[in-house]
């Protein structure tokens, strides 16, 4: 065969500030950690849905972004694990040293 298959993974995450662990919180009637999770979301997304994304380009953007929203719990070590999780269902047959 000359040719080859490029397959691309394709997310459409919706977890919770549950989900990912965030911490509970509410001001006014706005719950900012709602808002973060949102925001993981829509990275988690965009990172996996990339061409040529891997677990540990995932990884290390996410990490990024979860580092930003340390205020709201994103970068202990639950929502951490949360999203190891996450890379290894969506990446489970692929040899890539990220964890």
């Amino acid at each position: 065969m000359k040719g080859q298959l490029n397959m691309r993974k394709v997310i459409y995450p919706t977890f919770t500030a549950d989900d990912w662990q965030l911490y509970s919180d509410e001001e006014d009637g706005y719950q900012p950690s709602k808002a973060v999770a949102i925001v993981l979301n829509d990275k988690l997304r965009e990172l996996v849905n990339a061409q040529g994304s891997t677990a540990s380009k995932v990884y290390e953007g996410m990490a990024k972004v979860m580092y930003a929203h340390r205020d709201r719990g994103a970068d202990d070590t639950e929502p951490r694990a949360f999203l190891r999780e996450l890379l290894e269902k969506i990446y489970y047959n692929e040899h890539d040293d990220w964890k």
